[in-house]
């Protein structure tokens, strides 16, 4: 009997002991999960004020550790977007944008942001440089001036602004357009009258439309330096008008084909020339 109560006994302290290392195990464990779910918890609520310089610990090779790594990465990606975002604002549109899939509503709309403030800021620098190239035009026309020297300054402006090598202007004149002023022209090459209806800049006169040529001929105007000559690129010609009447016409040469940007410029001014 001695015997048995003794093996009872040590059974029952076995299995008392067992119970206590489960009891410790899944405290243990309870414990783990917690503590797992107050990080992620914390994680969440970073996320949700909008901080991305945290990550989150958990190393656990479990359901909770991919959680964490899941997190890890959305902080990751929310960092890039907000540093990407931060460089598009100070105007650094060629920054590439992350766009994880087709189904990215965030990297998509940041994208479109990008193109949008690019397009507007291409827009405001259009509209500056429009602006500041007609008051330097009108600073350059003020003041009692005689004909040639008002028309000598319009055409060293305009030829300037545009970035030409080359320019002439001629006003209408007794049925003919006579030279008025020029920037840069040879004086053995420039042709003193034209007119009305005779080559490009009697064609603009006649019609009052702008000619802008690109296959320039050999024996057509010369960009004269120190260094030798070279025919322009492109050249311009623009009528100009007072009361929708035609009167003259400015030539410009250049070493590069005009933009419409340099064509909106002259639109802008056609009428105040």
């Amino acid at each position: 009997v001695a015997a048995i109560n003794q093996l009872v006994l040590l059974n029952v302290a076995g299995a008392l002991v067992v119970l206590g290392l489960v009891a410790i195990l899944v405290s243990f464990t309870i414990r783990q999960i917690v503590t797992s779910i107050a990080e992620l918890k914390g994680a969440a609520q970073k996320l949700a004020l909008g901080e991305v310089d945290f990550t989150v610990e958990l190393n656990t090779r479990d359901e909770m550790g991919e959680l964490a790594q899941s997190f890890n990465k959305i902080v990751s990606v929310n960092k890039v977007f907000a540093e990407t975002a931060e460089k598009i604002g100070k105007g650094n549109y060629d920054t590439p944008v992350l766009v994880r899939a087709g189904a990215d509503i965030l990297g998509h709309a940041l994208t479109n942001m990008k193109n949008d403030l690019e397009r507007l800021s291409n827009e405001n620098a259009v509209r500056t440089w429009l602006l500041t190239s007609s008051g330097a035009l009108n600073d350059r026309m003020r003041g009692e001036k005689d004909v040639e020297v008002l028309a000598k300054d319009v055409i060293e402006q305009l030829t300037e602004t545009l970035g030409g090598q080359i320019g002439a202007m001629y006003l209408r004149e007794n049925g003919h357009l006579k030279l008025a002023g020029s920037y840069a022209f040879h004086p053995d090459r420039s042709i003193k009258e034209i007119g009305i209806g005779d080559g490009l800049i009697g064609q603009a006169a006649r019609d009052g439309k702008r000619i802008v040529f690109t296959q320039v001929p050999d024996d057509y105007i010369k960009i004269h330096s120190a260094l030798g000559s070279t025919k322009p690129r492109s050249i311009v010609v623009y009528p100009f008008r007072y009361e929708d009447e035609v009167k003259g016409v400015v030539e410009i040469g250049a070493n590069k084909e005009f933009s419409e940007i340099d064509l909106e410029f002259l639109d802008t001014i056609s009428d105040h020339v």
